[in-house]
């Protein structure tokens, strides 16, 4: 598995961190729990410092995060 990091809650967002060499997995969100339906993360990741740094918007719910392999 690999690892997410929750860096942050800011301005209402949450920025999540990876390494980069899990660049080719696919970051997953879902608001239910890790039976729930996964939806891709759409955002852009950014490079920074050998980290992928991706924002997704805090709406109030618990939300869960994976990284689905290739």
């Amino acid at each position: 598995s690999v690892p997410v990091l929750v860096a942050n809650v800011s301005g209402g967002n949450i920025v999540l961190q990876y390494p980069l060499w899990a660049s080719s997995y696919a970051l997953e969100s879902a608001v239910a729990g890790p039976a729930a339906s996964w939806n891709a993360v759409t955002n852009a990741p950014t490079d920074a410092n050998g980290i992928r740094e991706v924002t997704v918007a805090a709406d109030g719910t618990q939300q869960f995060f994976r990284l689905r392999g290739p």
